[in-house]
This record gives structure tokens, sequence and C-alpha cells, in this order.
């Protein structure tokens, strides 16, 4: 996944009737198989998407799990080549690992903080819908995990905190599509950001890469690499969840042909 919208209230602010909203694009290959997002029959708990690539089996890059509202969300990091540690599973497992604990976010996040390295880049937060967030990359020596702020996010495919334009433009859409959207339709306005394809480069020296992967939706390029997932994620002041995804199957189905499913679950106290 290669972007993340998120807002969350800050002291007794709402939007509309909401205390949590994010928006995230999954960019991947098509030829990497996955399934839509669902309840998974193994961990009945966890609300998913998952990866059915060979080798990386039961990972996913964004999940949230009943009955408590745990929440797990995995970018991976460009640019970087790490140390690793070819019998670990891939970074994907971090998030059902993380739903399926009985620890704490941040035992859960300290527990394997000096094996962080041996995973290929990543960006990851896990917490609560309804409490605290944390956050942890592995791609400084370090690993640093703290705290997320509240207000809004944006997390792309940089290490979180280093801005590009791609985040500033997102970020500022995100905000003024939350202040404008009818709240009753709110779930509409936000795929429409999804779907945005305006490019954020500095100038016309920008490399043909960087150009395609400034967007907030990916378009399909010869190399199958595309926007496959949109996912959206609400709480509203009852503790009540609403997830929806939209999810392109086939490579070959036309733009507008999207998978969409919804699910909805109350947390509990």
């Amino acid at each position: 996944m290669c972007i993340l919208l998120l807002w969350r209230q800050e002291a007794n602010e709402l939007i509309g009737r909401y205390k949590f909203i994010l928006a995230a694009n999954r960019d991947e290959v098509f030829y990497r198989p996955a399934k839509p997002a669902c309840y998974w029959l193994d961990q009945p708990h966890i609300l998913a998407g998952e990866d059915r690539t060979e080798g990386y089996e039961g990972g996913t890059w964004i999940g949230v799990s009943k009955p408590r509202g745990r929440i797990g969300v995995l970018t991976n990091i460009k640019s970087i080549t790490p140390s690793i540690d070819q019998t670990k599973g891939g970074r994907g497992k971090l998030i059902p690992n993380y739903l399926s604990t009985a620890d704490s976010p941040l035992e859960y996040l300290k527990a394997f903080q000096q094996e962080a390295y041996t995973y290929r880049p990543f960006n990851l937060l896990v917490g609560y819908l309804t409490h605290d967030l944390y956050y942890m990359n592995n791609a400084k020596g370090e690993h640093p995990l703290h705290p997320l702020k509240k207000g809004y996010i944006c997390v792309t495919n940089d290490v979180f905190g280093d801005e590009s334009l791609k985040s500033q433009y997102a970020l500022k859409l995100f905000e003024n599509t939350l202040q404008a959207a009818d709240v009753d339709d709110i779930h509409t306005s936000l795929f429409d950001v999804l779907q945005d394809t305006k490019t954020n480069v500095a100038d016309t020296n920008t490399s043909a890469i960087d150009e395609y992967i400034s967007s907030i939706f990916i378009p399909l390029s010869k190399d199958q690499h595309g926007t496959r997932t949109h996912t959206i994620i609400t709480v509203d002041v009852n503790d009540h969840v609403t997830f929806k995804e939209r999810t392109k199957l086939e490579l070959n189905d036309s733009p507008d042909k999207w998978l969409e499913s919804s699910y909805e679950f109350d947390v509990s106290k």
C-alpha cells in the first residue's frame, strides 16, 4: 500500500459524527495474487485483505480486528537496500500477528524491535481505532517507535516525516475534502480522493518513474503495476466501525470496474 491518509479526533472535535477517518491506497503489481478484504476463516476476528503470493501467504497491508478494534497498517519504504534474513516471513505478517496478540501495541513493537532490520523496509502503524496508535520504521538504525500524533497525517513510501510534494498535496486534498464533505456521503468523497491522478513533481527534470508514482492514484503501467485497492475506515461517536473496500481483481478489467465490499461492527468497551 502506497499512501495512507488519516484523521483522528483532537479534544472534542468531530468531523460530522466521526472521530476516526482513514483512506488508503494499495499499489502493487497485478500478477501478485491477493484476496479482497473479508473475515479470515482461520482467524475470524481479523478483517483484512490477504496476500496470496507463494511464500508470503497470510500477510496483509491493512487490517482491523474485533471486538476491541485493533488496527494495523503497513507501507513499504522505497530506495533502501537492507540486510535481509531470508528465514524471516514477509513483513505483511506483522499486521495479523499484532491483530492476534494479547500484547499492547507498545509491547508488540518492542518485542521485535531488535529484529526489525531483518525485514524489508517498512512504515508500520499499530494500535486501536478508538485509542492510541504507535508508529515504527526499520529504515533507520535505531528503529524508532513513538506514539502517533492526532489530527491529520499522511504516510507514503518515504520514511514517515520526510514530506514529499505528493504527501503535502494529498494531505491538503484530504483535509479540504473532509471539511467540505456531506457527512452522509463521506465515503464516496473519500473514494474520489483516492482516485486523484494529479502528478506532484518539482520540475521537468523529474525522472519518469518518480513522476509516475507522484499521484495518489497510480495508473496501470506496462509492467502491470498500479493502484489495486482503495480502503476507507471510519469510526463514529458511538464506536461504530465502517470498513469499505474497492479492489480491482483482474488486470484487464475496465477502469471503472471495481469489486466493492462493506463491513460494519461495534468496538467493545
